[in-house]
C-alpha cells in the first residue's frame, strides 16, 4: 500500500484560505487605520501597497539567495521547514503591530505589514512548489 500525504495536503489547503482571509482583511482595515492614525489618502493606500510589494520583494529575495547559493533554498531546508520559517517571519511582523498600536506609529504598522507579506511570500512559494512536487509524484506513480 502506498503512503499518501492527504493530511498534509488538507492542511495546506486550509492555509490557502487563511492567506486569502488576511489579504482581504487589509482592504477592510484601511478605513480603520486611516481614522485611528489620521492618515492621508496616499498614506492609507500605502497599507495595501506595502503588503503586496512584500510578495514581489520576497520572491526576488528567494530567487536571489537561491541564485547566489546555486541551490534552491527549499530543497535545502525542506518545504515544511520553509512553511514554518515563513510562518515565523509573518508572526514577527504581527508582533510589530503591538508597538505600532501603542505608539500610533504608521511606520511600524507599514513595517509589520511588509514583514507579514514577506513571510506569506515564502509560505506560498513553499506551498506551490510542494504541490507541484506532489502532483509530479502522483503522476509518476499512476503510470
Amino acid at each position: 500500500m502506498k503512503k499518501t500525504n492527504i493530511g498534509a495536503f488538507a492542511t495546506l489547503i486550509s492555509i490557502f484560505f487563511f492567506w486569502g482571509f488576511v489579504a482581504a482583511s487589509n482592504d477592510i482595515l484601511i478605513p480603520v487605520f486611516k481614522k485611528a492614525l489620521t492618515l492621508s489618502q496616499f498614506e492609507s493606500q500605502l497599507i495595501s501597497l506595502a503588503f503586496y510589494i512584500a510578495y514581489t520583494v520576497g520572491s526576488l529575495m528567494y530567487f536571489g539567495i537561491s541564485s547566489l547559493l546555486k541551490r534552491d533554498i527549499l530543497n535545502v531546508i525542506g518545504y515544511r521547514n520553509g512553511l514554518s520559517l515563513g510562518l515565523i517571519i509573518s508572526a514577527l511582523g504581527t508582533l510589530l503591530f503591538i508597538p505600532a498600536s501603542n505608539n500610533a506609529s504608521f511606520p511600524l504598522l507599514i513595517s509589520g505589514l511588509f514583514t507579514v507579506g514577506l513571510g506569506f511570500s515564502l509560505q506560498q512559494i513553499a506551498a506551490i512548489l510542494w504541490q507541484y512536487k506532489w502532483a509530479i509524484h502522483q503522476k509518476e506513480t499512476c503510470v
